[in-house]
């Protein structure tokens, strides 16, 4: 009867208790990176297949990533009111704080990231039904004119 060899390396087998694991060293600020360092952990590659491979680990991890924005931003406002009272610290706590909200712009962006508004102008009130339907000939044929000049340049 063979017995089965400990091959002492890294887990490479996914396990509801290591996604836990992962996912709660994420929400108290840790990065993927040194928790795939510590001991016991699988690396970085493995636990990027494992999110593409398991849908509950994946779920769970965004959870996870969510709440470590918010932890971040609550450290950088904690770090920010700490350098009020010392202001030897400011200069370093400006770059804890630059940092930090970079990074909760990476992991959550719709929440912390730079928000980027279009704005789009549509004035078809004002216009005849044939003057619409000549321009979006002209949109279809590739001619890139104003909306708001005629064939002679001029301002409507």
């Amino acid at each position: 009867m063979a017995t089965e060899k400990n091959k002492g390396g890294r887990p490479s087998d996914f396990s509801p208790e290591l996604a836990d694991e992962i996912c709660s060293l994420l929400m108290v600020g840790e990065s993927l990176r040194s928790i795939c360092k510590r001991q016991g952990m699988p690396v970085l590659s493995t636990v990027t297949l494992w999110l593409s491979k398991h849908e509950e680990f994946s779920v769970q991890y965004a959870r996870a990533r969510e709440i470590q924005a918010e932890v971040l931003a609550e450290d950088a406002m904690n770090i920010a009111d700490a350098a009020v009272e010392d202001s030897a610290a400011v200069a370093k706590a400006r770059l804890q704080v630059d940092a930090r909200k970079w990074y909760a712009s990476k992991v959550a962006p719709k929440k912390y990231g730079d928000r980027i508004q279009h704005e789009q102008r549509i004035t078809l009130a004002d216009r005849t039904d044939e003057e619409i339907d000549k321009r979006i000939q002209e949109l279809i044929n590739g001619q890139v004119a104003s909306p708001e000049r005629d064939d002679s340049g001029t301002e409507d």
